[in-house]
């Protein structure tokens, strides 16, 4: 965690989807499906598109991205842990 009023580099995307599963899954998630569920998710409307999409690129390439298909809300935050490790406080 960073603390309030400092800035971090996103190291890290997760895109959510939750259906009926009974373990959840985490997988390597592809660059342009990430890319395109961060635009189709973008409210900003006052930077011009083209701005947008550079932004949301270099952010996704800098990043693991990752997509987590879940059920359970448990199951999915204990599989995080153990896959990313227990944020720090």
């Amino acid at each position: 965690m960073v603390p309030y009023g400092t800035n971090a580099t996103i190291k890290g995307i997760i895109l959510l989807k939750r259906e009926d599963t009974d373990e959840p899954i985490m997988e390597p998630a592809e660059r342009k499906e990430v890319i395109k569920e961060i635009i189709l998710r973008n409210f900003a409307r006052v930077n011009r598109p083209i701005d947008i999409v550079d932004r949301i690129t270099e952010i996704v390439d800098g990043a693991k991205c990752y997509k987590l298909t879940y059920q359970s809300v448990p199951l999915a935050a204990q599989l995080l842990i153990e896959r990313l490790g227990c944020p720090k406080v």
